[in-house]
């Protein structure tokens, strides 16, 4: 793992699952905040760190399908992981894969969505989404990109914060310091450019299958503001109980 700044205020590991790392509108916002970045990429080889190197943990997207998830050994360590660092009440923030391995770290298993979805299609705040600490005063609709054909398991507890027509479990809290997003409101062009090239041919023809040009022009930039401002929000959690 390397570090890429120093003397900050919260001590940031990001788990990733592919060579995609975080947005430079994340990374530049930890930066501005003065806080510090590990990244950890089990799918490498490499191992987690201890749980008093971090206060935040963010995991990312990836390829791989927690259905099959005895196949991938290290992502069987990283729900340990991911369920020690809950406990430990450390700020946890998921992403697609992300929020599935959160789920996991539940008890829950992934499932299959009701649709494939890749593209960006607008996302709707429910009732306790629009009260939520992280996304109060938001509009309650949200147009975000996507890219996945799963969804997170849900407890009894954790509450559905954002549906979309394609799935109805895009955005969970499932506890005061834990979120999980099945959608990607944090890509930015970059990161889709390079999803498309390696994998849209591959895609099955869907009701949410967006065309390639129409998702590489969408607005990833209100995207990302979004992504900032949830970032902040979050900031706030670290010293609640």
């Amino acid at each position: 793992m390397s570090l890429t700044s120093v003397n900050a205020n919260l001590k940031i590991l990001c788990i990733t699952h592919s060579d995609f790392d975080l947005g430079p509108h994340i990374a530049s916002w930890i930066k501005n905040q003065q806080h510090t970045l590990t990244y950890c990429r089990p799918f490498q080889g490499q191992s987690f760190p201890s749980l008093d190197e971090f206060d935040w943990l963010i995991l990312t997207g990836g390829t791989q399908c927690l259905l099959e998830k005895k196949q991938y050994t290290f992502l069987l360590d990283e729900i340990d992981f991911v369920k020690r660092a809950i406990a430990s009440n450390k700020i946890v923030l998921g992403f697609c894969l992300g929020a599935q391995i959160i789920g996991e770290s539940y008890g829950q298993e992934t499932e299959l969505s009701p649709y494939q979805e890749v593209g960006a299609f607008p996302i709707e705040l429910t009732l306790a989404g629009k009260n939520d600490p992280i996304l109060k005063d938001l509009p309650q609709s949200l147009t975000v990109a996507h890219w996945h054909k799963y969804m997170p398991g849900i407890t009894k507890t954790a509450t559905i914060l954002a549906t979309s027509a394609g799935c109805p479990r895009q955005i969970i809290r499932y506890s005061p310091k834990t979120y999980g997003f099945q959608c990607h409101p944090e890509l930015c062009l970059q990161d889709v450019e390079k999803a498309i090239s390696l994998f849209y041919e591959q895609l099955p023809a869907g009701p949410y299958i967006q065309a390639k040009e129409e998702f590489l022009g969408s607005d990833f930039s209100s995207m990302n503001h979004i992504v900032v401002l949830i970032l902040n929000r979050l900031a706030q959690l670290k010293n609640s109980k």
